[in-house]
């Protein structure tokens, strides 16, 4: 349980970037990750390796410095849309990649398509620093418990506020009723929907460790 409570807590969001490419054997594995999400679940996620194109509009150019590669995440539904992101994120900073997500820090218009709707977008790269640890709100504006606390239930919430969340907001609960645990949303707002998903896959994966 530790060791994934350790290997969450230690990715953070960066936003600057060294030059260095995306390996061949890694940029094969989070393709085929991707291509293996799509597959089975109906996304339609996208990654541009080698495009720093995406990031050079003016607010991109100030806050995610040097950044040449992007994973856009097409769905109709945004809480799944930021379920199966998590596992990539995840995959990459496995790899040793570093990630940001992104909702208006890159330049959207050239990824639209008619029949297709962008959930957000998760930068990566070579880092050119680890990131620094993102602030959590009070555990108790963060969870609900109904009844008996299920033993899991601390680590299954310090899982959760490891999550990314757009603005560091947390828009989500940890609930526990009758020993069943969910994530619930707690908030509205842009991308709310989507980091509800993130959180849930993490809490999901922390369920099985």
């Amino acid at each position: 349980m530790e060791k994934l409570i350790e290997f969450l807590e230690s990715r953070h969001s960066v936003r600057e970037y060294t030059d260095r490419k995306i390996e061949d054997d890694k940029r094969a594995v989070i393709t085929d990750l991707i291509n293996e999400i799509n597959r089975e679940h109906g996304t339609h996620f996208e990654v541009y390796f080698d495009k720093p194109e995406a990031f050079t509009s003016i607010i991109a150019r100030h806050t995610m410095k040097n950044c040449q590669n992007i994973i856009v995440f097409y769905h109709n539904d945004p809480v799944e849309a930021g379920y199966y992101s998590a596992k990539i994120m995840l995959k990459l900073h496995e790899l040793g990649i570093a990630t940001c997500y992104v909702g208006a820090s890159y330049k959207k218009r050239i990824f639209e398509k008619d029949d297709q709707t962008i959930q957000c977008a998760l930068a990566f790269g070579y880092g050119a620093n680890i990131g620094h640890p993102h602030k959590n709100k009070d555990v108790d504006k963060l969870t609900k418990v109904e009844g008996k606390k299920p033993d899991n239930f601390d680590y299954l919430v310090r899982a959760a506020m490891s999550a990314p969340t757009a603005m560091n907001l947390q828009r989500f609960k940890v609930v526990s009723n009758d020993n069943q645990i969910s994530v619930e949303l707690a908030g509205i707002g842009p991308f709310a929907e989507f980091d509800l998903g993130i959180v849930r896959y993490i809490v999901d994966l922390a369920k099985k460790n």
